[in-house]
């Protein structure tokens, strides 16, 4: 078995025949309010996103019973949520899962922990897998205030 993509977008779609399409993959999000407003460390925008997996499998894998399960993490290390997704009949196509979120957690300024385990028979078959989503990271705003966006800003990491 192996990971082939583990990313958050705007939108994923899954297609039988076409396979997978990602709509604006992102690693961060930065936004601003207004001069005197506090949010609350749980602040949480109405944004519809998700979380997007592909795997490739090995023929001794077709047709078995797997379980994503996605943990978020706050930037100060609390929950923001979990979800298990069940695979549909898994084949030499692979598998994919899409977790998909209508709130994005904005509260806290830092790094969103994403955390992925696939389990088969009640037992973790692979992961922890992570990535990080940055909440209004410190040098992208700085590269956007002096108005350019140079090619490090730009990076998708």
């Amino acid at each position: 078995m192996k990971l082939l993509v583990f990313t958050p977008c705007n939108s994923a779609l899954q297609d039988p025949i076409l396979g997978s399409s990602l709509i604006a993959i992102f690693h961060g999000i930065t936004f601003k309010v207004p001069p005197g407003t506090e949010l609350p460390s749980n602040a949480v925008i109405p944004k519809d996103w998700a979380i997007f997996s592909k795997w490739g499998l090995e023929p001794e894998e077709y047709g078995k019973e797997y379980t994503s399960k996605i943990e978020i993490y706050w930037p100060d290390g609390t929950e923001f949520v979990k979800a298990s997704l069940v695979s549909q009949q898994p084949t030499r196509d692979g598998m994919a899962f899409i977790s998909r979120m209508t709130g994005f957690p904005v509260g806290q300024d830092g790094e969103i922990r994403v955390v992925q385990l696939l389990e088969s028979g009640g037992e973790i078959i692979y992961g922890p897998t992570e990535l990080i989503i940055k909440v209004n990271d410190p040098a992208f705003i700085a590269t956007i205030n002096q108005g350019e966006v140079n090619e490090d800003s730009a990076k998708v990491t």
